[in-house]
């Protein structure tokens, strides 16, 4: 029993600690998490976990779009993935 114990007071320290970690965050928000997360140990600190992982996915999710280069505007010959031969 006090391992369990033991376990869930880590998976709660470290979900607090991607909670203060996540630059995304505004610091009322950080606080209801942490307060989630401390007040229903284990429910709060999954429910926590799993909505930091959705957003750093979604922060992390490649756009589809191409950089625009301003300094090769200035060549004759554009990069090939300009191209649309």
């Amino acid at each position: 029993m006090l391992i369990l114990v033991f376990i869930l007071i880590c998976y709660d320290a470290y979900v607090s600690w991607r909670v203060v970690t996540d630059d995304g965050l505004a610091r009322g928000r950080m606080a209801a998490q942490l307060g989630f997360v401390w007040l229903m140990p284990l429910a709060g600190a999954i429910l926590v976990h799993w909505i930091l992982a959705a957003q750093s996915r979604q922060r992390d999710a490649p756009s589809g779009k191409y950089a625009v280069y301003e300094d090769y505007k200035d060549h004759e010959t554009s990069p090939k993935i300009f191209d649309d031969h």
